[in-house]
C-alpha cells in the first residue's frame, strides 16, 4: 500500500478533491485527514491519520529492536566469556536476554518515535502551519499511478506538492 500526500489551500478545495477521489472509486476509508486548524474538522467523513501515520513509530521500533538485539547478543556473550568460571550460561539464557533485549529496545525507541514527526510529512510541515489542509491517500502503486495522472490533468491548480512513501506496516 502506498501514500501520497496532497494538500490543498482550504477546505472547499480539499472537498472538490475527496469527491473526486471518490468517482475514482477510492473508498473513504483510505483518505486521511491531516489538519491543524479545527475548521478543517468539518470534514467528519473522513478519518484522521493514525499514530503510526503522522509519527515516526515503525521505523523507531525497528531501529530500536535491531540495536537492542544486537546490544543484548554482544552483552551476553561477553558475560559468558568473563564469568564462564563461576556461572555456566545455556543457549536458552542466551536466546531469553536476546529477546528481552530486543523487547526493551523495540519498547524504548518507539517511546521516542510517537514523539518525533513522520520524516514524509516534513516537506508538508509549512503548509500545516500555513493552515492548508493535507490530504492522505492510500492506494495500491497501480492505482497511485492512475489516480495522480487523472488528477494532475483535470485539477493542477489544487495539487502544491504530491509526495509519495511506501509504508507496509501502517496500512
Amino acid at each position: 500500500m502506498n501514500h501520497f500526500y496532497a494538500h490543498v489551500p482550504d477546505l472547499k478545495n480539499a472537498r472538490r478533491l475527496v469527491k473526486l477521489l471518490k468517482k475514482m472509486e477510492v473508498p473513504l476509508k483510505d483518505i486521511k485527514l491531516l489538519a491543524t486548524n479545527k475548521d478543517h474538522q468539518e470534514m467528519s467523513q473522513l478519518f484522521d491519520a493514525n499514530l503510526c501515520e503522522t509519527t515516526d513509530l515503525i521505523p523507531s521500533l525497528i531501529r530500536g529492536a535491531l540495536i537492542g538485539g544486537i546490544i543484548g547478543l554482544t552483552t551476553i556473550l561477553i558475560i559468558s566469556q568473563f564469568y564462564s568460571e563461576s556461572f555456566v550460561i545455556g543457549g536458552g539464557t542466551i536466546f531469553g536476554f536476546s529477546v528481552l533485549s530486543i523487547l526493551f529496545g523495540a519498547w524504548t525507541s518507539s517511546l521516542i518515535g510517537v514523539s518525533v514527526t513522520n520524516p514524509a510529512l516534513k516537506p508538508l510541515e509549512t503548509a500545516l502551519d500555513k493552515g492548508e489542509v493535507v490530504l492522505q491517500v492510500n492506494v495500491t502503486e497501480e492505482q497511485e499511478h492512475h489516480i495522480l495522472r487523472l488528477l494532475k490533468l483535470k485539477h493542477p491548480d489544487i495539487f502544491m506538492q504530491i509526495a509519495s512513501v511506501k509504508v507496509p506496516l501502517c496500512s
